[in-house]
């Protein structure tokens, strides 16, 4: 089984404008060899997200998920995707 030996989580949240926020997030994970004297990929991501606040009840947002490509095991045996996106509507109710 192969454990993470180093991490490090980086995160920032500005508020430029009245309902606008930017979160910026960056994630590094160093994996120890395991019993077969194998280690796993490194985990190197950054991830970015922009929401705007149309109401007080509704709101936008655009999403980058692992923007830097890494190639890393989210979950053991089953590799991360690339680079990817998304984006979306919230509603408060």
């Amino acid at each position: 089984m192969m454990k993470p030996e180093i991490t490090c989580n980086l995160n920032a949240e500005v508020k430029p404008l009245r309902g606008l926020t930017i979160n910026a997030a960056y994630n590094f994970t160093y994996f120890a060899k395991g019993a077969d004297d194998k280690r796993a990929k490194n985990k190197n991501e950054l991830n970015l997200r922009a929401s705007y606040d149309i109401f007080p009840w509704l709101g936008v947002y655009v999403q980058g998920c692992n923007l830097l490509g890494s190639r890393h095991f989210e979950y053991a045996g089953y590799e991360a995707l690339g680079a990817r996106g998304l984006l979306g509507v919230t509603a408060n109710f």
